[in-house]
Formats: structure tokens, C-alpha cells, sequence
């Protein structure tokens, strides 16, 4: 006799044939779509209601989740937001962050720290009084590394070549407002040019005042440029104007259209290659023809 197993998405059923039961007799699972699932060999039953109860107990399901086992025989849908993700993708775990406020930078203090600095900058230039308030006199230098050498900046002091070359003291210098470095070297002779007429040009623009008044002495500027100063100067001192270094254009030479550069590289490649061998092969041939004139 046959048995045939129905799958349905709620219920299975099973369906006992006519056929008297016999023993030995052959049970077959078949899904629905009618392609067999398995073969299953069943002996010694007594009855088609045993049959049918052993097998529904053999091939029944374990009451796995407790809506399950409390009703057996609802049918519940499974959660598949939890289910672990396919491939090779990020598990979602999603941890959102409630306290976002705590992670947030303000800059409410900064129109107070803009009235500070200006203090700040209008207390420094009545210290330094009647000194300029940008400070002291700087060197233009080349910026370093090969992205930045086109561009002229201020350095940190003046070499000691160039204040030799516009006349000036090394140890006068910090006294006149010119800063110094002794560490510096000129790696240039335009360089050391350019700075050293900037020193002459500050050096001729600058008013020095006595520290008494009506008592100047050497170095000191005279009556007549200490009342013709007027006021403070402001802003830098010899400001560096940017320049814009283009290289210049190049016009190339008419190419004749006969002419084959890639295989000339290669014949060249080649006759460098082989100098040596061509070399020992006329030594060899030169040493074979005087042995054989011999």
C-alpha cells in the first residue's frame, strides 16, 4: 500500500488508500509538486489508524518556540529582521547615540577673543612705542621643499654676510629694530644681494631717537629727522609682494615626419648593449688574422 504526504504552509495531512494493510508494505513521501522526498520502509502495524498515528508522530515537527508548545497548532510567521545578513555584509547591531550634546564644540566665546587680541595688539604697540608694532625687520627667504621654493617669505633673522655687506653690526642690529640669525648661511649670491639692499633701504628710512633729548650721539638721527617723524608706523615693515614665477614658453623644433624616435631609442638601446660583444669579437678576429699571417 502507498502513503501519501501533503505539505501545506499550515497543516500537513496524511491519506490512507483502500489497499488492506500488509505487512512489510512500502510508505512513500511525496511533496506536492510530485517529486519524492524520501522512502520509508514500516513493518509489523496492525492497523491503518496505528500507521496513521505513528507516522504522523514519526514525521511531525519538534514544538521548538513557546507560542508552539502553548498552541500547538497555530502556525506563527518567523522574525526575519533578526536573521543574520547574507554574504559578506556588516551584521546590523545599530547603537544610535542619545547623547550627541554632550559631543558638540561652540565657539560662543569668539567675538570676545577678537575684542582680547585687538587689547592685546593696541597695548603692544604703545609698549613699543615709538618702535614700529609690526615688529622687527625680517629677511626674504625661499620656502623649503620642491612645492614651495618658488615662493618668497619672511625668514627668522638676517644672516651675518648680509648685515656685513650693508654695513651694519651684529650686535647694533637688535638695537635698530633688525632681526638675526646666526645660524643662517647664503646659499645664493641673489639671495644675499636682494637682502643685504634690504637692509640699506631700512637702514635709510630709519629714525633713530636719543635717549635724552637735545644730547644725540654717534648713530642718533639729527633734530631736524626726529621732528619730521610722524607717529607710529603701522603694518609690516618692507612687505613681501607675491610673485607669480611662470616659466617661460619653449617653442619646440619642426619634427620631420620621416624621422622614427622609437626605433632610434631602440638601436641606440641595442648598439650599447652589445658594445662590449662586438668589441671582443674584433679583438678575436684581429688576434686570428695575425696568427694566421704568421
Amino acid at each position: 500500500m502507498s502513503w501519501f504526504w501533503t505539505w501545506n504552509n499550515a497543516e500537513k495531512a496524511l491519506a490512507l488508500s483502500d489497499a488492506p494493510l500488509e505487512k512489510g508494505g512500502s510508505i512513500s513521501l511525496i511533496a506536492r509538486d510530485g517529486s519524492c522526498c524520501s522512502l520509508a520502509l514500516f513493518s509489523f502495524f496492525r492497523s491503518p489508524l496505528s500507521l496513521s498515528s505513528s507516522l504522523s508522530s514519526l514525521l511531525s515537527p519538534p514544538l521548538s518556540t513557546p507560542q508552539q508548545q502553548q498552541f500547538p497548532g497555530s502556525t506563527f510567521q518567523k522574525n526575519n529582521s533578526a536573521t543574520m545578513v547574507k554574504h559578506n555584509n556588516v551584521v546590523p547591531n545599530q547603537h544610535f547615540k542619545k547623547k550627541w550634546q554632550f559631543y558638540v564644540k561652540t565657539w560662543f566665546n569668539q567675538p570676545a577673543r577678537k575684542e582680547r587680541r585687538h587689547a592685546k595688539r593696541v597695548a603692544k604697540a604703545k609698549k613699543v612705542f615709538p618702535r614700529p608694532a609690526a615688529g622687527a625687520l625680517r629677511p626674504v627667504v625661499s620656502g623649503q621643499t620642491v612645492r614651495y621654493n618658488l615662493r618668497k617669505r619672511a625668514g627668522r633673522g638676517f644672516s651675518l654676510a648680509e648685515l656685513k655687506e650693508a654695513g651694519i653690526a651684529a650686535k647694533l642690529a637688535p638695537s635698530l629694530g633688525i632681526a638675526v640669525d646666526h645660524r643662517r648661511k647664503n646659499r645664493s649670491a641673489e639671495a644675499l644681494a636682494a637682502n643685504a639692499s634690504r637692509l640699506k633701504a631700512y637702514k635709510a628710512a630709519l629714525v633713530v631717537f636719543p635717549r635724552k633729548a637735545g644730547k644725540p650721539k654717534a648713530g642718533d638721527s639729527d633734530a631736524a629727522a626726529v621732528a619730521a617723524a610722524v607717529g607710529q608706523h603701522k603694518g609690516a615693515l618692507f612687505p613681501i609682494a607675491p610673485r607669480a614665477v611662470r616659466p617661460a614658453k619653449l617653442e619646440t623644433a619642426p619634427v620631420d615626419a620621416a624621422t622614427k624616435a622609437y626605433y632610434t631609442l631602440r638601436l641606440e638601446r641595442t648598439n650599447a648593449k652589445l658594445q662590449g660583444m662586438r668589441k671582443k669579437r674584433a679583438e678575436d678576429e684581429a688576434k686570428e688574422e695575425a696568427a694566421a699571417a704568421k
